[in-house]
Protein backbone atom coordinates (compact mmCIF):
# COMPACT_ATOMS: atom_id res chain seq x y z
CA UNK A 1 0.00 0.00 0.00
CA UNK A 2 2.92 2.36 0.90
CA UNK A 3 4.39 2.00 -2.83
CA UNK A 4 0.66 2.49 -4.48
CA UNK A 5 0.47 5.51 -2.14
CA UNK A 6 3.71 7.03 -3.20
CA UNK A 7 3.00 6.05 -7.06
CA UNK A 8 -0.29 8.12 -6.53
CA UNK A 9 1.47 10.96 -5.10
CA UNK A 10 4.00 11.42 -7.72
CA UNK A 11 1.00 11.09 -10.53
CA UNK A 12 -0.99 13.83 -8.91
CA UNK A 13 2.12 15.68 -8.48
CA UNK A 14 2.75 15.49 -11.59
CA UNK A 15 -0.42 16.55 -13.25
CA UNK A 16 -0.63 19.29 -10.72
CA UNK A 17 3.24 20.25 -11.84
CA UNK A 18 4.52 20.31 -8.59
CA UNK A 19 7.64 19.46 -7.82
CA UNK A 20 7.34 15.86 -6.15
CA UNK A 21 10.30 15.96 -4.29
CA UNK A 22 9.17 18.30 -1.66
CA UNK A 23 6.28 15.85 -0.72
CA UNK A 24 9.03 12.87 -1.04
CA UNK A 25 11.28 14.83 1.56
CA UNK A 26 8.85 15.65 4.22
CA UNK A 27 7.41 11.86 4.27
CA UNK A 28 10.06 10.67 6.06
CA UNK A 29 10.22 13.92 8.30
CA UNK A 30 6.40 13.88 8.98
CA UNK A 31 6.94 10.00 10.60
CA UNK A 32 9.70 10.78 12.61
CA UNK A 33 8.30 13.95 14.39
CA UNK A 34 4.46 12.73 14.50
CA UNK A 35 2.97 15.42 12.12
CA UNK A 36 -0.69 14.93 11.84
CA UNK A 37 -2.07 15.01 8.15
CA UNK A 38 -2.81 18.80 8.50
CA UNK A 39 0.40 19.68 9.32
CA UNK A 40 1.76 17.47 6.81
CA UNK A 41 0.06 19.05 3.85
CA UNK A 42 0.20 22.66 5.65
CA UNK A 43 4.28 21.84 5.23
CA UNK A 44 3.95 20.39 1.57
CA UNK A 45 1.64 23.39 0.16
CA UNK A 46 4.13 25.99 2.47
CA UNK A 47 6.91 24.87 0.22
CA UNK A 48 5.10 24.33 -2.70
CA UNK A 49 3.70 28.02 -2.58
CA UNK A 50 7.37 29.49 -1.78
CA UNK A 51 8.86 27.74 -4.92
CA UNK A 52 6.34 28.77 -7.18
CA UNK A 53 6.48 32.31 -5.92
CA UNK A 54 10.43 32.54 -6.18
CA UNK A 55 9.83 30.92 -10.10
CA UNK A 56 7.44 33.45 -10.48
CA UNK A 57 9.98 36.50 -9.16
CA UNK A 58 12.71 34.88 -11.11
CA UNK A 59 10.39 35.26 -14.24
CA UNK A 60 9.65 38.97 -13.77
CA UNK A 61 13.25 39.73 -13.20
CA UNK A 62 14.34 37.97 -16.21
CA UNK A 63 11.50 40.04 -17.95
CA UNK A 64 12.20 43.19 -16.56
CA UNK A 65 15.77 43.47 -18.79
CA UNK A 66 17.84 44.75 -15.77
CA UNK A 67 21.89 45.58 -16.76
CA UNK A 68 23.01 43.57 -13.52
CA UNK A 69 21.66 42.23 -10.65
CA UNK A 70 21.74 43.88 -7.44
CA UNK A 71 20.36 43.69 -3.91
CA UNK A 72 20.12 46.63 -1.05
CA UNK A 73 22.09 45.21 1.25
CA UNK A 74 25.11 45.18 -1.33
CA UNK A 75 25.23 49.48 -1.30
CA UNK A 76 27.87 50.98 0.38
CA UNK A 77 25.72 53.47 2.25
CA UNK A 78 28.71 54.64 4.10
CA UNK A 79 30.37 55.68 1.10
CA UNK A 80 27.31 57.79 0.28
CA UNK A 81 26.64 60.72 2.89
CA UNK A 82 24.15 62.30 0.55
CA UNK A 83 21.04 59.42 1.67
CA UNK A 84 20.49 57.37 4.34
CA UNK A 85 19.97 53.56 5.14
CA UNK A 86 17.07 54.54 7.01
CA UNK A 87 15.42 56.38 4.22
CA UNK A 88 16.03 53.58 1.13
CA UNK A 89 15.16 50.51 2.98
CA UNK A 90 11.05 51.39 3.84
CA UNK A 91 10.93 51.30 -0.28
CA UNK A 92 11.98 47.73 -0.64
CA UNK A 93 8.61 46.79 0.64
CA UNK A 94 6.80 48.17 -2.53
CA UNK A 95 4.54 50.66 -0.37
CA UNK A 96 4.94 53.17 -2.96
CA UNK A 97 3.84 51.10 -6.02
CA UNK A 98 0.47 50.73 -4.38
CA UNK A 99 0.35 54.07 -3.87
CA UNK A 100 1.67 54.94 -7.45
CA UNK A 101 4.17 57.14 -6.06
CA UNK A 102 7.65 58.36 -8.04
CA UNK A 103 11.20 57.34 -6.73
CA UNK A 104 13.76 60.38 -8.19
CA UNK A 105 17.79 60.09 -7.63
CA UNK A 106 20.04 62.67 -8.41
CA UNK A 107 23.41 62.99 -8.58
CA UNK A 108 26.56 62.32 -10.13
CA UNK A 109 27.68 58.66 -10.67
CA UNK A 110 27.59 57.56 -6.90
CA UNK A 111 25.21 54.89 -6.98
CA UNK A 112 22.24 55.50 -8.70
CA UNK A 113 21.67 52.70 -11.23
CA UNK A 114 22.41 50.22 -8.33
CA UNK A 115 19.63 51.86 -5.86
CA UNK A 116 17.29 51.64 -8.87
CA UNK A 117 17.84 48.31 -10.25
CA UNK A 118 17.99 46.93 -6.32
CA UNK A 119 14.69 48.33 -5.79
CA UNK A 120 13.32 47.09 -9.21
CA UNK A 121 14.23 43.51 -8.48
CA UNK A 122 12.57 44.20 -4.94
CA UNK A 123 9.59 45.23 -6.81
CA UNK A 124 9.56 42.02 -8.57
CA UNK A 125 9.89 39.84 -5.73
CA UNK A 126 7.03 41.77 -4.13
CA UNK A 127 5.21 40.36 -7.37
CA UNK A 128 4.80 43.20 -9.29
CA UNK A 129 5.70 43.72 -13.29
CA UNK A 130 8.91 45.55 -13.88
CA UNK A 131 11.31 47.38 -16.83
CA UNK A 132 13.84 48.72 -17.17
CA UNK A 133 15.72 51.06 -19.62
CA UNK A 134 17.88 54.21 -19.95
CA UNK A 135 16.28 56.94 -21.39
CA UNK A 136 17.51 57.07 -24.99
CA UNK A 137 16.73 53.48 -24.57
CA UNK A 138 12.63 54.14 -23.85
CA UNK A 139 12.64 57.50 -26.35
CA UNK A 140 13.80 54.93 -29.35
CA UNK A 141 11.09 52.19 -28.40
CA UNK A 142 8.70 54.88 -28.00
CA UNK A 143 9.45 55.81 -31.41
CA UNK A 144 9.38 52.56 -33.09
CA UNK A 145 5.95 52.26 -31.87
CA UNK A 146 5.05 55.64 -33.42
CA UNK A 147 6.73 54.88 -36.28
CA UNK A 148 4.04 51.70 -36.55
CA UNK A 149 1.34 53.85 -35.45
CA UNK A 150 0.83 52.01 -32.16
CA UNK A 151 2.18 54.51 -29.49
CA UNK A 152 -1.44 54.71 -27.75
CA UNK A 153 -1.32 50.81 -27.58
CA UNK A 154 2.44 51.00 -26.44
CA UNK A 155 1.60 53.23 -23.66
CA UNK A 156 -1.32 51.55 -22.62
CA UNK A 157 0.54 48.19 -22.42
CA UNK A 158 3.44 49.79 -20.33
CA UNK A 159 1.03 50.74 -17.76
CA UNK A 160 0.03 47.34 -16.98
CA UNK A 161 3.79 47.26 -15.03
CA UNK A 162 3.71 48.43 -12.16
CA UNK A 163 6.99 49.80 -12.10
CA UNK A 164 9.43 51.07 -14.97
CA UNK A 165 12.87 52.84 -14.36
CA UNK A 166 14.34 55.24 -16.91
CA UNK A 167 17.95 54.97 -16.28
CA UNK A 168 20.45 58.07 -17.11
CA UNK A 169 18.05 61.18 -17.87
CA UNK A 170 20.17 63.92 -19.22
CA UNK A 171 23.07 62.43 -19.89
CA UNK A 172 22.30 62.72 -24.02
CA UNK A 173 19.67 65.90 -24.73
CA UNK A 174 17.00 65.26 -26.87
CA UNK A 175 15.25 66.24 -30.09
CA UNK A 176 11.79 67.82 -30.14
CA UNK A 177 9.79 64.74 -31.06
CA UNK A 178 11.64 62.56 -28.39
CA UNK A 179 11.01 65.29 -25.92
CA UNK A 180 7.50 65.00 -26.57
CA UNK A 181 7.36 61.23 -26.72
CA UNK A 182 9.37 61.03 -23.20
CA UNK A 183 6.68 63.62 -22.08
CA UNK A 184 3.61 61.36 -23.25
CA UNK A 185 5.40 58.25 -21.30
CA UNK A 186 5.87 60.18 -17.99
CA UNK A 187 2.26 61.49 -18.80
CA UNK A 188 0.52 58.23 -19.16
CA UNK A 189 1.79 56.93 -15.81
CA UNK A 190 0.60 59.82 -13.89
CA UNK A 191 -1.44 58.93 -10.56
CA UNK A 192 -1.70 55.52 -12.62
CA UNK A 193 1.48 53.77 -11.91
CA UNK A 194 5.24 54.06 -10.39
CA UNK A 195 8.19 55.42 -12.05
CA UNK A 196 11.75 55.27 -10.63
CA UNK A 197 14.18 58.02 -12.55
CA UNK A 198 17.78 58.35 -12.12
CA UNK A 199 19.73 61.78 -13.31
CA UNK A 200 22.86 63.38 -13.09
CA UNK A 201 21.21 66.84 -13.40
CA UNK A 202 19.32 68.75 -10.85
CA UNK A 203 16.02 69.36 -11.99
CA UNK A 204 16.97 73.15 -12.94
CA UNK A 205 19.03 71.63 -16.39
CA UNK A 206 16.09 69.48 -17.80
CA UNK A 207 15.00 72.46 -19.76
CA UNK A 208 18.47 72.10 -21.49
CA UNK A 209 18.14 68.22 -22.21
CA UNK A 210 14.09 68.72 -23.52
CA UNK A 211 15.22 71.66 -25.49
CA UNK A 212 11.91 73.30 -24.33
CA UNK A 213 11.69 74.79 -21.00
CA UNK A 214 8.12 74.90 -20.56
CA UNK A 215 7.84 70.44 -21.39
CA UNK A 216 10.40 70.28 -18.91
CA UNK A 217 8.20 72.27 -16.22
CA UNK A 218 5.47 69.92 -17.29
CA UNK A 219 7.15 66.56 -16.54
CA UNK A 220 8.56 67.79 -13.40
CA UNK A 221 5.85 68.72 -11.98
CA UNK A 222 3.99 65.43 -12.60
CA UNK A 223 7.19 63.28 -11.51
CA UNK A 224 7.50 64.95 -8.76
CA UNK A 225 4.05 65.51 -7.09
CA UNK A 226 3.76 62.03 -5.38
CA UNK A 227 7.40 61.60 -5.56
CA UNK A 228 10.43 60.85 -2.86
CA UNK A 229 13.27 63.21 -4.60
CA UNK A 230 16.93 61.67 -3.28
CA UNK A 231 19.96 63.61 -3.57
CA UNK A 232 23.27 61.80 -3.99
CA UNK A 233 26.34 63.82 -3.15
CA UNK A 234 30.22 62.57 -3.47
CA UNK A 235 32.38 60.80 -5.97
CA UNK A 236 31.59 57.33 -7.84
CA UNK A 237 32.04 54.79 -5.59
CA UNK A 238 33.59 52.92 -8.66
CA UNK A 239 36.23 55.02 -8.74
CA UNK A 240 37.18 55.31 -4.90
CA UNK A 241 40.69 54.32 -4.73
CA UNK A 242 41.51 57.44 -7.21
CA UNK A 243 42.39 60.18 -5.59
CA UNK A 244 39.53 62.67 -4.58
CA UNK A 245 40.28 65.94 -6.53
CA UNK A 246 41.17 64.06 -9.63
CA UNK A 247 37.53 62.91 -10.60
CA UNK A 248 35.05 65.18 -12.34
CA UNK A 249 31.86 64.74 -10.39
CA UNK A 250 34.03 66.43 -7.35
CA UNK A 251 34.29 69.58 -9.53
CA UNK A 252 31.06 69.43 -10.79
CA UNK A 253 29.43 69.20 -6.99
CA UNK A 254 31.29 71.98 -5.87
CA UNK A 255 30.70 74.41 -9.59
CA UNK A 256 27.21 73.22 -8.86
CA UNK A 257 25.74 73.27 -5.02
CA UNK A 258 23.05 70.74 -3.90
CA UNK A 259 19.56 72.09 -4.64
CA UNK A 260 16.96 70.21 -2.30
CA UNK A 261 13.78 70.16 -3.77
CA UNK A 262 10.07 69.89 -1.73
CA UNK A 263 7.59 67.75 -2.95
CA UNK A 264 6.08 70.41 -5.17
CA UNK A 265 8.65 72.80 -6.57
CA UNK A 266 8.11 76.75 -6.47
CA UNK A 267 10.75 77.57 -8.95
CA UNK A 268 12.40 75.99 -11.71
CA UNK A 269 15.80 78.53 -11.15
CA UNK A 270 16.26 78.94 -15.47
CA UNK A 271 12.56 78.92 -15.94
CA UNK A 272 10.62 81.71 -14.08
CA UNK A 273 7.12 79.91 -14.66
CA UNK A 274 6.11 77.71 -12.08
CA UNK A 275 5.81 74.07 -12.51
CA UNK A 276 1.85 74.25 -12.70
CA UNK A 277 0.78 72.37 -16.27
CA UNK A 278 0.76 74.85 -18.90
CA UNK A 279 -0.01 73.81 -22.86
CA UNK A 280 3.02 72.42 -24.06
CA UNK A 281 4.11 73.20 -27.91
CA UNK A 282 2.64 70.77 -29.41
CA UNK A 283 -0.91 71.20 -27.55
CA UNK A 284 -1.08 75.20 -28.21
CA UNK A 285 0.30 73.69 -32.25
CA UNK A 286 -2.77 70.85 -31.97
CA UNK A 287 -5.26 72.47 -29.56
CA UNK A 288 -5.95 70.99 -26.40
CA UNK A 289 -7.11 67.14 -26.72
CA UNK A 290 -8.73 65.39 -24.44
CA UNK A 291 -8.02 62.40 -26.05
CA UNK A 292 -6.42 59.41 -23.72
CA UNK A 293 -4.57 56.74 -24.69
CA UNK A 294 -7.23 54.20 -23.08
CA UNK A 295 -9.99 56.64 -24.33
CA UNK A 296 -12.58 54.22 -26.50
CA UNK A 297 -12.99 56.94 -29.30
CA UNK A 298 -12.23 59.88 -31.06
CA UNK A 299 -13.28 63.23 -30.43
CA UNK A 300 -14.50 64.15 -34.16
CA UNK A 301 -18.65 63.77 -34.22
CA UNK A 302 -18.14 62.49 -38.13
CA UNK A 303 -15.96 60.16 -37.39
CA UNK A 304 -17.76 58.69 -34.62
CA UNK A 305 -21.24 58.41 -36.47
CA UNK A 306 -20.00 56.95 -39.42
CA UNK A 307 -18.25 54.17 -37.32
CA UNK A 308 -20.69 53.73 -35.09
CA UNK A 309 -22.87 53.39 -38.67
CA UNK A 310 -19.98 50.77 -39.83
CA UNK A 311 -20.09 48.37 -36.87
CA UNK A 312 -23.58 48.10 -36.63
CA UNK A 313 -23.90 47.57 -40.39
CA UNK A 314 -20.87 44.87 -40.03
CA UNK A 315 -22.84 43.04 -37.14
CA UNK A 316 -26.49 43.01 -39.42
CA UNK A 317 -24.28 41.27 -42.52
CA UNK A 318 -22.97 39.10 -40.56
CA UNK A 319 -26.04 37.99 -38.89
CA UNK A 320 -27.80 37.59 -41.80
CA UNK A 321 -25.24 36.34 -44.02
CA UNK A 322 -22.35 34.61 -42.19
CA UNK A 323 -24.66 32.75 -39.65
CA UNK A 324 -23.67 34.40 -36.52
CA UNK A 325 -26.27 34.54 -33.59
CA UNK A 326 -29.17 37.06 -34.15
CA UNK A 327 -29.05 38.64 -30.09
CA UNK A 328 -32.07 40.06 -31.23
CA UNK A 329 -34.12 37.48 -32.27
CA UNK A 330 -36.23 37.12 -29.22
CA UNK A 331 -37.30 41.31 -28.95
CA UNK A 332 -38.66 40.26 -32.34
CA UNK A 333 -41.02 38.12 -30.64
CA UNK A 334 -41.69 39.81 -27.66
CA UNK A 335 -45.38 41.68 -26.67
CA UNK A 336 -45.16 44.93 -28.82
CA UNK A 337 -45.48 46.86 -25.31
CA UNK A 338 -42.79 45.44 -23.51
CA UNK A 339 -40.49 46.26 -26.97
CA UNK A 340 -41.64 49.82 -27.32
CA UNK A 341 -40.78 50.15 -23.43
CA UNK A 342 -36.86 48.96 -24.28
CA UNK A 343 -36.83 50.92 -27.25
CA UNK A 344 -37.91 54.65 -25.61
CA UNK A 345 -35.98 53.54 -22.38
CA UNK A 346 -33.01 54.97 -23.64
CA UNK A 347 -34.77 58.60 -24.23
CA UNK A 348 -33.39 59.41 -20.90
CA UNK A 349 -30.26 58.98 -20.31
CA UNK A 350 -29.34 60.45 -24.24
CA UNK A 351 -31.41 63.42 -22.69
CA UNK A 352 -29.12 63.58 -19.34
CA UNK A 353 -25.63 63.27 -21.53
CA UNK A 354 -26.58 65.61 -23.76
CA UNK A 355 -28.21 68.52 -21.29
CA UNK A 356 -25.46 67.26 -18.90
CA UNK A 357 -22.28 68.05 -21.77
CA UNK A 358 -23.86 71.90 -22.14
CA UNK A 359 -23.89 72.57 -18.44
CA UNK A 360 -19.82 71.11 -17.99
CA UNK A 361 -19.09 73.15 -21.18
CA UNK A 362 -20.83 76.28 -20.22
CA UNK A 363 -19.46 76.41 -16.57
CA UNK A 364 -15.93 75.89 -17.76
CA UNK A 365 -16.61 78.89 -20.86
CA UNK A 366 -17.84 81.04 -17.76
CA UNK A 367 -15.49 80.68 -15.73
CA UNK A 368 -13.52 83.83 -14.68
CA UNK A 369 -10.54 81.58 -12.80
CA UNK A 370 -7.08 82.16 -14.58
CA UNK A 371 -6.86 78.25 -14.81
CA UNK A 372 -10.02 77.84 -16.81
CA UNK A 373 -8.54 81.23 -19.08
CA UNK A 374 -5.50 78.94 -20.06
CA UNK A 375 -7.27 76.14 -20.29
CA UNK A 376 -9.88 77.53 -23.08
CA UNK A 377 -6.48 79.61 -24.38
CA UNK A 378 -5.22 76.33 -25.33
CA UNK A 379 -8.17 74.56 -26.10
CA UNK A 380 -9.22 76.50 -28.90
CA UNK A 381 -11.27 74.42 -31.55
CA UNK A 382 -11.05 71.26 -29.87
CA UNK A 383 -13.13 72.39 -27.45
CA UNK A 384 -15.92 73.06 -29.29
CA UNK A 385 -15.17 69.59 -31.06
CA UNK A 386 -16.31 67.61 -27.30
CA UNK A 387 -18.82 69.43 -26.74
CA UNK A 388 -19.86 69.00 -29.94
CA UNK A 389 -19.19 65.37 -30.41
CA UNK A 390 -20.68 64.50 -26.44
CA UNK A 391 -24.10 66.73 -26.92
CA UNK A 392 -24.52 65.12 -30.64
CA UNK A 393 -23.90 61.71 -29.36
CA UNK A 394 -26.84 62.07 -26.68
CA UNK A 395 -29.54 63.57 -29.49
CA UNK A 396 -28.66 60.81 -31.81
CA UNK A 397 -29.14 58.34 -29.39
CA UNK A 398 -32.69 59.76 -28.43
CA UNK A 399 -33.73 59.99 -31.78
CA UNK A 400 -32.41 56.88 -32.78
CA UNK A 401 -34.15 55.23 -30.19
CA UNK A 402 -37.24 57.06 -31.07
CA UNK A 403 -36.91 55.74 -34.28
CA UNK A 404 -36.58 51.96 -33.19
CA UNK A 405 -40.07 52.42 -31.32
CA UNK A 406 -41.80 53.88 -34.51
CA UNK A 407 -40.68 51.18 -36.69
CA UNK A 408 -41.73 48.93 -34.24
CA UNK A 409 -45.07 49.55 -34.02
CA UNK A 410 -44.99 50.02 -37.64
CA UNK A 411 -44.70 47.35 -40.65
CA UNK A 412 -40.74 47.57 -40.50
CA UNK A 413 -40.45 45.71 -37.35
CA UNK A 414 -37.07 44.12 -38.50
CA UNK A 415 -35.15 47.22 -38.83
CA UNK A 416 -36.17 48.23 -35.37
CA UNK A 417 -33.65 46.17 -33.31
CA UNK A 418 -30.86 47.79 -35.30
CA UNK A 419 -31.44 51.43 -34.81
CA UNK A 420 -31.73 50.19 -31.44
CA UNK A 421 -28.21 48.98 -31.44
CA UNK A 422 -26.95 52.01 -32.94
CA UNK A 423 -28.87 54.15 -30.28
CA UNK A 424 -26.78 51.74 -27.88
CA UNK A 425 -23.54 52.47 -29.47
CA UNK A 426 -24.07 56.76 -29.38
CA UNK A 427 -24.95 56.35 -26.00
CA UNK A 428 -22.09 54.98 -24.90
CA UNK A 429 -19.27 57.35 -26.79
CA UNK A 430 -21.58 60.23 -25.23
CA UNK A 431 -20.93 58.70 -21.91
CA UNK A 432 -17.47 57.93 -22.33
CA UNK A 433 -16.46 61.79 -23.91
CA UNK A 434 -18.76 63.17 -21.53
CA UNK A 435 -16.48 61.46 -18.43
CA UNK A 436 -13.39 62.83 -20.31
CA UNK A 437 -14.32 66.02 -20.20
CA UNK A 438 -15.21 66.07 -16.70
CA UNK A 439 -11.73 64.68 -15.84
CA UNK A 440 -10.20 67.42 -17.63
CA UNK A 441 -12.19 70.26 -15.89
CA UNK A 442 -11.89 68.51 -12.28
CA UNK A 443 -8.05 68.28 -12.94
CA UNK A 444 -7.99 71.93 -14.34
CA UNK A 445 -10.08 73.11 -10.78
CA UNK A 446 -7.25 71.03 -8.75
CA UNK A 447 -4.55 72.45 -10.35
CA UNK A 448 -5.90 75.97 -9.76
CA UNK A 449 -6.63 75.45 -5.90
CA UNK A 450 -3.18 74.00 -5.52
CA UNK A 451 -1.82 77.07 -7.26
CA UNK A 452 -3.83 78.93 -4.72
CA UNK A 453 -2.36 77.24 -1.71
CA UNK A 454 1.31 77.84 -2.71
CA UNK A 455 0.62 81.75 -3.28
CA UNK A 456 -0.52 81.94 -0.11
CA UNK A 457 2.38 79.73 1.74
CA UNK A 458 4.57 82.20 -0.47
CA UNK A 459 3.00 85.15 1.67
CA UNK A 460 3.25 83.55 4.53
CA UNK A 461 7.13 82.68 4.14
CA UNK A 462 7.46 86.58 3.33
CA UNK A 463 5.40 87.83 6.18
CA UNK A 464 8.51 86.27 8.43
CA UNK A 465 11.17 87.79 6.64
CA UNK A 466 12.28 84.58 4.30
CA UNK A 467 13.44 85.26 0.27
CA UNK A 468 12.51 82.78 -2.49
CA UNK A 469 15.81 82.14 -4.72
CA UNK A 470 16.56 84.39 -7.69
CA UNK A 471 15.13 83.29 -10.61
Amino acid sequence: MPGDASSQIAYLASALKAPRETAARLTEQARQAGWSHEDYLAAVLDREVAARNASGAELRIRAAGFPARKRLDEFVFEHQPGIRRDGIAPLATGHYLIEARNIVLLGPPTGKTHLATALGIAACHAGHRVLFATATGWVTRLQEAHQRGRLSAELVKLRLHGLIIIDEVGYLPFEQDAANLFFQLVSSRYEHASLILTSNLPFARWGDVFGDQTVAAAMIDRIVHHAEVHTLKGASYRLKHLAEDTLPSVHSEQATPAMRFPPRPLHCRRCPRRFAYSATTSERREGFSMKNPIALVQDHPAVVTGGSVLLVGAHFALTQYAGLYDVWASVRTAELEIVVTLYLSLLGPAAIVAGFAGVVIVFGLSSDSPRFRKFRLAAKESLTRNWSSTALSGFEAAGASALAAILAISSFTFWAPWVFELALFWLVHGTVRLVWILRGLTRTVRVGDVDHERKSSEKSLDSFGFRKPAA
